[in-house]
């Protein structure tokens, strides 16, 4: 068999042979790229935790990382598939990027300042940053009144996770020995990753309700952690006082003054860097968060943990 390389051979190859080689190679990336794009999991809405930074706020070294870094080191729970962060500026771009996500449901948990800052105006009431985002959300009721529909209520949130592990552990949930109900821990993950398509089989069913017993344990040692920082006034509640009432928006992250490695704000003309007044407020995502909601819990363990 004559295979020498000729240049009539090497000319037929260049015009002809290698326009099919390359269609082929195209369609086998394509045929692949369907193939994983088919059969991965892919994040639902509750799956998928999104951390925020408004406005006025100063990334530190830990920040441009810190979606990969919770993600990694297993804040939270074995079901949650993706995390973000993200910081959003004073701008108008910035606003509406903000406000674009929010729309998509996008949003767990939000870091924001309440301290209040002298605008040189003094026909004006200086209003901390926290303040004017409470009063430019708040929605008229049919009374007359304003609700916050975009924020949770935070001293509520943290009774709810409470009375969500009664249904685990019942009411004794926070004595030192309390056993979990092995059918209820089912019957949850059932209801939520029966379908899912990371547990097919028996055996993949069966590691999926262990993971799940671990996700509820997690869930009631960092909600004990949390509730005992509360307790020592590491952590305390927020509450901002506008026209139309009171309202319970976030916790005071101020007594961690190493969260100044994730976000920080500047007084005496920038020349002091501080998380004095920083916030974490909770965002109201509906019931699509489901039996996911208390991840935050897990997040605020993780800023004691690392950054008091």
């Amino acid at each position: 068999m004559d295979a020498r390389i000729t240049k009539s051979r090497l000319a037929n190859f260049l015009s002809y042979d290698w326009l099919k080689i390359l269609l082929a190679v195209v369609f086998v990336i394509a045929a692949l790229s369907v193939f994983f794009t088919t059969v991965r999991t892919r994040p639902k809405g509750e799956q998928e935790y999104s951390l925020f930074a408004y406005s006025d706020l100063t990334a530190g070294e830990d920040a441009p990382l810190l979606g990969d870094s919770l993600y990694e080191k297993g804040v939270f729970s074995y079901d949650v598939l993706l995390v973000n962060a993200e910081g959003f500026g004073s701008n108008m771009l910035a606003n509406a990027a903000f406000n674009a996500r929010r729309s998509t449901g996008q949003g767990n948990s939000m870091f924001i300042g309440n301290a209040v800052f002298d605008d040189g105006d003094d026909t004006t009431e200086d209003k901390s940053m926290l303040q004017q985002f409470v009063e430019g959300y708040l929605v008229r009721t049919e009374d007359g009144g304003r609700k916050l529909e975009l924020l949770l209520d935070a001293r509520a949130y943290f009774e709810e996770a409470g009375e969500y592990l009664v249904r685990f552990y019942g009411e004794n949930w926070r004595e030192e020995g309390a056993t979990q109900d092995a059918a209820a821990v089912e019957e949850c993950f059932l209801n939520r990753n029966g379908k899912d398509k990371r547990f097919k089989t028996a055996k993949q069913k069966a590691q999926g309700i262990e993971s799940e017993k671990g996700r509820i344990a997690k869930l009631r040692a960092d909600l004990l952690a949390v509730e005992a920082a509360f307790g020592d006034g590491t952590l305390t509640l927020t509450t901002v006082e506008t026209e139309y009432g009171a309202f319970t928006v976030g916790v005071c992250l101020g007594n961690l003054p190493g969260l100044s490695k994730l976000y920080y704000y500047t007084q005496d003309n920038g020349k002091v860097k501080t998380v004095e007044e920083m916030n974490l407020v909770l965002f109201n995502n509906g019931s699509a968060m489901g039996d996911l909601k208390f991840e935050t819990v897990s997040l605020l363990r993780y800023f004691l943990q690392t950054y008091a």
